[in-house]
This record gives structure tokens, sequence and C-alpha cells, in this order.
């Protein structure tokens, strides 16, 4: 009956402290974008490195959007690759890189695309859709590499199931 009870109020003291705020849910994809140089110049290469992780599923697609109207698949798996036992029990990753060229200088929203694919018990698949903005400062050649700012934009970021 003591142990009943300890523990019954143990589950309470738990259930009202709730998760930690910077708790992500399982099985939610997470992925960073990164760009050379730092300060991308009009009219020059500016090379895009992506990351992208799904702890208990593969990688279904992912997607640059460049801003401008342009962007760039970079991975796109089969439906079949969701079935890997070794992805749904240890997760998958994707690391690549993609060239592009702003025509104009501008400020661009940059945006990275996750498509990924969760393998639950059920056998049934469920893709998760994940997109992070970021902000990106395009300088004229003649302005130079000072100035501009780059950072991920919040509003951009989330999650839909």
């Amino acid at each position: 009956m003591k142990a009943r009870f300890l523990l019954t109020a143990l589950a309470a003291i738990l259930a009202m402290a709730g998760p930690p705020a910077s708790a992500v849910p399982p099985g939610t994809p997470d992925g960073s974008l990164v760009w050379t140089p730092g300060q991308p110049v009009a009219d020059r290469d500016v090379t895009f490195g992506v990351s992208v992780r799904d702890p208990d599923g593969a990688i279904l697609s992912v997607r640059v959007d460049f801003g401008d109207g342009t962007y760039a698949n970079l991975a796109t798996a089969s439906r079949s690759t969701v079935k890997d036992v070794t992805a749904c029990a240890f997760g998958d990753t994707f690391t690549g890189s993609v060239r592009h060229r702003y025509a104009t200088p501008g400020v661009y929203q940059a945006k990275l695309t996750v498509v990924a694919g969760s393998c639950p018990l059920t056998g049934v698949l469920q893709e998760t859709n994940w997109i992070k903005g970021y902000e990106l400062r395009v300088v004229s050649a003649a302005s130079g590499p000072a100035g501009g700012a780059t950072s991920p934009v919040g509003g951009l970021s989330g999650i839909s199931r």
C-alpha cells in the first residue's frame, strides 16, 4: 500500500513537471543548412551544405528552396527504403551540398524541407514534413563581403504531421 502511494505521488509530480521546454518529440527529423561564403555575392557561386537526421525513420526527400523561385532536390528515396528495418531501428542521415548563384543582390528567405517516413509498430508509413527557414543577404560585387547578416528565421521553423 505504501509503495503504491509513493508511485502514484511520483507519477503525479512528473505529470505536473511536463517535458523540458527544449524537448523535441521522438522521431522528429532535424537538420541544418549552411552556406559559403558567409556573405554571398550576386552572380557568384554560393555552396549550400545540408545535414539532416531522422532518429527513427527513413529520409524520403531533402529540398533546398533558395528564396528566388528556384530550388534543388538533394535526396529522394523510394518508399521501399522506408521498410528497411535498419533505418527504423537506428534512424537515417543525409549530408550533401549544392551550388547556387543569385542573379541580383537582396534578402532571400531560403528554406530546408525534409520529408521523413517513420516506422511505427503498426507498419503504416507516417510522413513528417520538417521545414526550417533562413534569411540570407546577398550583396553586389561592388559592396564587397562586408555588411550582410545571416540568421535562422524562427517564423518558418515548424513540424507538421
